[in-house]
């Protein structure tokens, strides 16, 4: 009586009583939600997406411009999904070859079971990996594939205790990243002098990526509604995501020269929506 009285004291008598639970566990339940939605759109935009391609994409005369863009949407989406996958398989595969590589080491050792395998063992397969010359990322993946197995054995009840669990990975460096000197800067800047479509555009290319900062995908990826040169302003995205970046007057006159007299020649008559394009 004595424990059930203190039991049903301490049970919580209302909802403010109850404990919310920590953040860690409603981050938790955040992604597994998110990672939910997610699929269930990806599966649901994929079925479109066969739907659409059996269709032989044949569109009519009724459809509106608001289908046109959500078949596009499907499109990249579909696009962005199969990436995915790829990335997906070659993780896989490269996992599957980090555990032979193991099983061999194990076997040369004349230990076939898993259950035989220690925490020594797996230590001692560090250092042989650190000995062959591994670079400490390498050893790092690799112990990530080791620990996953090992755990999922020791979930499984085929091994009685994880070997892996205690397993650290060698500190990984951090490498200072390797800057140009202010006259490295202008002489790189000063490379192309010449009065070519090509050189001009290369010109404006080089400025306008000192004057901003951004990276060289997001630049070769910018479009000509992109650039307001009125404002000097430069809208760059990443994904959905869309940030604006001011440029000053010297990349102005790059920019307007380009635009003018070397992005015509370059293009020969042809249309494109791309800022800056090939020869």
């Amino acid at each position: 009586p004595a424990d059930t009285a203190s039991h049903l004291s301490n049970k919580p008598r209302n909802a403010r009583e109850r404990r919310k639970p920590g953040k860690p566990v409603r981050r938790i339940k955040q992604r597994q939600h998110r990672q939910h939605t997610e699929r269930r759109a990806a599966n649901y935009f994929a079925d479109a997406h066969r739907c659409i391609h059996h269709a032989g994409f044949a569109l009519s005369r009724r459809t509106s411009v608001r289908q046109e863009i959500d078949r596009h949407r499907r499109d990249e989406l579909a696009e962005r999904i199969a990436a995915k996958h790829r990335r997906t398989r070659h993780r896989n595969r490269q996992r599957s070859e980090q555990r032979d590589e193991l099983k061999k080491y194990l076997e040369e050792k004349g230990i076939t079971d898993v259950t035989r395998v220690t925490r020594t063992v797996l230590n001692s397969y560090v250092l042989y990996l650190e000995k062959e010359g591994r670079a400490t990322t390498t050893i790092s993946r690799m112990l990530a594939s080791i620990k996953a197995f090992f755990h999922y054995e020791f979930r499984e009840g085929v091994i009685k205790k994880d070997p892996a669990e205690l397993l650290k990975a060698p500190k990984i460096e951090k490498k200072a990243p390797v800057i140009l000197s202010v006259d490295e800067v202008n002489r790189l800047l000063a490379q192309p002098e010449g009065k070519t479509p090509k050189e001009i555009r290369d010109k404006a290319m080089l400025e306008l990526l000192y004057a901003t900062g951004i990276r060289v995908s997001e630049l070769i990826g910018l479009e000509l509604q992109d650039v307001n040169l009125a404002v000097g302003f430069l809208t760059c995205r990443d994904g959905e995501k869309e940030r604006g970046i001011p440029f000053g007057k010297k990349v102005n006159q790059y920019l307007r020269a380009y635009l003018e007299k070397a992005r015509p020649e370059l293009l020969k008559g042809n249309e494109s929506t791309w800022l800056f394009t090939n020869c």
